[in-house]
């Protein structure tokens, strides 16, 4: 039997079930390129396939078999006890129940070439006894099968995913930590059909002091563009990753050292500057890719 659209129906189960793509390709002993193009739509899996995936499913989901596959999304998602999706086709909703307009949706695929990349975002290290001390975090930005923007970041062996969308002339995203901490960002949209930098805000909240909230700004640099290849991908990510995350004021352009250390505040506003914390749309920090192994900020 047929079974079109099955890729939103893998990705609920797979989501619901907490089943990661590398933890799927490795107990189906398939390549996780193979799980990506299932998730992504590309293509559907074999008979054969789908039969394994099914009973490895229900040795997780009691009840789970083959006509399973059949059910709508609503009807899969009460089978699989979770929350149905929004029935109404202009909105979408990710595991953070977050109704997103389809003009966001088309956004993201429209412009997709300007964000997707490996990034490097660079800002203050909140938890350096140095006041100048900076730290650079690796993150991948890609289109996933819901037409959503997927970021992953990697920092001291811990992953974080996300998801983002693109309103106006700027990136939004939220994820949540391993320890259940939720961070969220807005980054300046970026220039260009392939932008190479973004200026933003990071948010989030500081453990051991009480969960205290703390906004940084911060430089995003784009360092490598996608292959095409998820694992490929991921593989770089991991790379990067392993560099030295500390960095030092001479690591960067004055430019950049002076946009991460802003002067605000009611002295700051008294002498024309700004009240609160506010990144412009900088031109200044506008080019084209940056590589990662060249100067940091040059």
């Amino acid at each position: 039997m047929s079974r079109p659209k099955l890729a939103p129906k893998i990705e609920l189960v797979l989501k619901a079930l907490n089943i990661s793509r590398a933890r799927l390709s490795a107990d189906l002993s398939v390549d996780k390129s193979l799980v990506s193009r299932w998730l992504s739509g590309a293509i559907t899996p074999s008979a054969h396939n789908l039969s394994r995936l099914t009973a490895y499913i229900a040795t997780r989901s009691a009840g789970f078999n083959e006509l399973s596959w059949d059910l709508d999304l609503a009807g899969l998602s009460q089978a699989m006890g979770i929350e149905p999706r929004d029935p109404n086709p202009d909105t979408q909703k990710t595991y953070l129940t977050l109704a997103v307009p389809t003009q966001a949706v088309d956004a993201a695929r429209r412009r997709s070439p300007a964000y997707e990349g490996i990034w490097r975002i660079i800002c203050l290290d909140a938890f350096a006894s140095q006041p100048n001390a900076l730290i650079r975090i690796h993150s991948l930005i890609r289109v996933s099968a819901n037409g959503l923007i997927e970021i992953i970041t990697k920092l001291f062996g811990a992953q974080v995913e996300g998801w983002g969308l693109i309103q106006g002339h700027q990136l939004y995203f939220s994820a949540i930590d391993p320890t259940g901490s939720i961070q969220s960002g807005i980054f300046s949209g970026a220039a260009g059909p392939k932008g190479g930098r973004m200026s933003g805000i990071l948010l989030f909240c500081r453990p051991g002091m009480g969960g205290a909230p703390i906004a940084l700004p911060c430089i995003s640099e784009r360092v490598a563009d996608l292959t095409g290849d998820a694992e490929v991908d991921e593989a770089v990510l991991h790379d990067l990753a392993q560099l030295n995350p500390f960095l030092g004021s001479a690591d960067v352009s004055p430019e950049i050292f002076a946009h991460l250390h802003p002067n605000v505040g009611p002295n700051s506003a008294a002498a024309g500057g700004d009240i609160a914390l506010i990144v412009p749309y900088m031109r200044a920090v506008e080019q084209g890719m940056i590589m990662e192994g060249s100067p940091v900020g040059s």
